[in-house]
């Protein structure tokens, strides 16, 4: 349940919490959960203080990180959410015959209630899986790149907060990672020929620093229904992988789109 909580705080709110943290999160509420039923009745109060004075903040903070704002927010949405899915659960228990099936057969059968409870958990995955899957294909194109004879082709990000541009042509600058680009790189005997250079750059935990860019004679960008030829791209070199789960290889800069 604490999980499903989680789930629809997560939405309601927009944070950017993966499942791991949501289901730490949820077995950390889980876990207080046990301790509270173990401690005795004289101390309720101190448990219901505990609960939702320090216990639900913590949840909410392994979910939506250090801001205080954003913390205070997603507590009272979570305190919100969970009195509203109590009262409807009472509502169905004794006002249907949600309590007789919950009392004489999902209690009853303890293998059913966990497969439901994983199957709940799974499904749940799945959906968000899928979400995240449709968002990315919405933004993410295959290119490819040709230097002389050799090309490379890969799966581009068009990444909105990509603003990177050559301070002194003012030309966009498009970022692909650099060992993408070997095939083409161990192939280039001048790199005066493919004007060779560095520019600064700035990315979030790094104040500044310099990028190799070299120019690619031409570069596809293939959409479903067209495909945008540029000739003369510049492209930095990344020497870091700019997806973690290897989605794409290269951030595509929008104003690429008006170069054509």
């Amino acid at each position: 349940m604490d999980f499903i909580v989680l789930v629809l705080v997560n939405h309601v709110m927009k944070f950017a919490a993966t499942n791991w943290k949501l289901l730490l999160s949820a077995t950390f509420g889980a876990l207080w959960s046990v301790v509270a039923v173990m401690i005795p009745e004289t101390y309720k109060l101190l448990v219901n203080i505990c609960t939702y004075i320090l216990i639900g903040p913590l949840m909410i903070r392994i979910c939506a990180g250090n801001n205080i704002k954003c913390v205070l927010k997603g507590t009272m949405a979570l305190m919100g959410i969970s009195i509203f899915l109590g009262g409807l659960l009472h509502f169905l228990y004794y006002n249907t015959y949600a309590g007789y099936y919950i009392n004489s057969i999902l209690f009853e059968d303890r293998m059913l209630m966990g497969f439901i409870g994983i199957s709940v958990i799974v499904t749940g995955i799945m959906i968000r899986k899928v979400r995240v899957e449709r968002q990315y294909a919405a933004v993410i194109r295959k290119i490819k790149c040709a230097v002389g004879d050799r090309n490379v082709e890969l799966q581009a990000l068009v990444d909105t907060g990509n603003s990177l541009t050559d301070p002194v042509t003012g030309k966009p600058v498009a970022v692909i990672e650099k060992d993408a680009m070997r095939d083409i790189l161990n192939n280039i005997d001048d790199y005066t020929k493919v004007k060779y250079h560095l520019i600064p750059f700035r990315t979030v935990g790094c104040d500044d620093g310099m990028i190799e860019v070299i120019t690619v004679d031409i570069m596809y960008i293939y959409d479903e229904k067209s495909t945008l030829s540029l000739k003369n791209v510049l492209v930095g070199l990344s020497d870091n992988r700019l997806s973690s789960q290897g989605r794409f290889q290269a951030l595509i800069n929008p104003q690429l789109y008006h170069e054509s």
